[in-house]
Parts: C-alpha cells; structure tokens; sequence
C-alpha cells in the first residue's frame, strides 16, 4: 500500500479513507463496525494499520512466520531458492535483519555447510557479498563454473572427483615451454584404426 500512497502521493491524513473505500465484503463490515468503535474523528493511518493486522494477521501467525524464518535451512534448495525464500520471510521479523551485517549473517547460518564454510572464509559483512559468495559456491561445485584443473589442464575438473590425481601429483610437469621452442614445435596428425579397417 504503502508504494501506491508514494505514486499517487497520499497524504497521511486521506490514507485510511483512501484504503476504507477498497475494503469489500466482510473486510467492509469489520472496518464499519470497528470504526464507531473508535469513535468520532479521524481514524489515523498508523492505528488503522495496527487494528488491520490485529484482525487478518494476528500475532500467532506472525510468531509462526517468525518460527519458520529462524529454522529456515537451504537443505535441497539451490541457493537462488533458499535466498528467495529467505526474503520472503525477512519482512515478518525485521528486528532480525534491521542492519546489512545482521542479514548477511542469518543468511550464511541457513546456507548448508559445505557452502558456508566457503562463504565464511571470505568474513563477509554484506548481504549482498554473502549472497554472491554462496551462488558461486554452488556454481563451482555443480560444474558450472569453467575451471581448469592445474594439475594436467581438464576443463572442469574437481579435484575431489579425480581417479588419477595421486598419478598427476607424481609426475614432473613443464608447465610452458619456453617461446623459441614453441615457435618450432613438430605439427603432426594421428589417426586411429581398428583392425578390421587395416584388413
């Protein structure tokens, strides 16, 4: 609501008369009711606001939003789902995310541990680093990302996934040969035949 008073620029004081004439159905004979309740004058925006979310979002279901945000855990999710999920509920316990730092912290708590030990090397302070930390975390890991193993030049290669990284490490390697004998090297072509095709 509060974005639409902006665009349209409400004042404070035609607020509450602006959202009333909105209001329909059950939602409209709550407001009638409650508003000679309150009594002659102007019903202010901020106390409309707060007799609003006492009746469809009261405090027990604001407990529970605040329940699932501190439990909240990437588990399965990737980590543009967990993020998203992550926003959506922020806004139910603001006092939680009220400053970059606090954010980026709860967020690296819910990452799944092999992420956040990736992420917490870098003693990020913002949300946002955080948050692009863990995406290329997971990047890296799912082999998205272009790495090429030092080792022996394989493009995407992970170490952990390597059979023949302990027969790589044994063996001496020039890692460039020097300019004037790349200029000169040998170009030759192989070609592969089974028997059947020498026959």
């Amino acid at each position: 609501m509060e974005k639409a008073f902006a665009l349209v620029k409400v004042e404070a004081d035609q607020k509450t008369d602006c959202v009333s004439y909105f209001l329909k159905g059950e939602a409209n004979y709550w407001w009638e009711s409650k508003k000679t309740l309150e009594g002659e004058g102007v019903v202010t925006w901020d106390r409309f606001t707060e007799l609003f979310l006492e009746k469809y979002f009261p405090r027990y279901m604001k407990n529970q939003m605040e329940i699932k945000f501190l439990e909240l855990k990437q588990r399965n999710l990737m980590v543009t789902d967990y993020e998203a999920k992550f926003t959506e509920l922020a806004r139910f316990v603001p006092e939680q995310v009220d400053t970059d730092e606090k954010r980026a912290k709860r967020f690296q708590q819910g990452l799944k541990l092999w992420i956040r030990s990736r992420v917490a090397v870098f003693e990020l302070t913002t949300y946002t680093a955080c948050k692009q930390k863990g995406h290329s975390s997971r990047e890296f890991l799912s082999g998205k990302a272009e790495v090429i193993y030092f080792q022996y030049g394989r493009k995407g290669h992970i170490v952990k996934d390597c059979r023949g990284a302990a027969m790589a490490t044994s063996i001496p390697r020039v890692l460039a040969l020097p300019s004037a004998l790349q200029q000169n090297q040998p170009r030759a072509r192989t070609f592969n035949m089974t028997m059947k095709e020498v026959v």
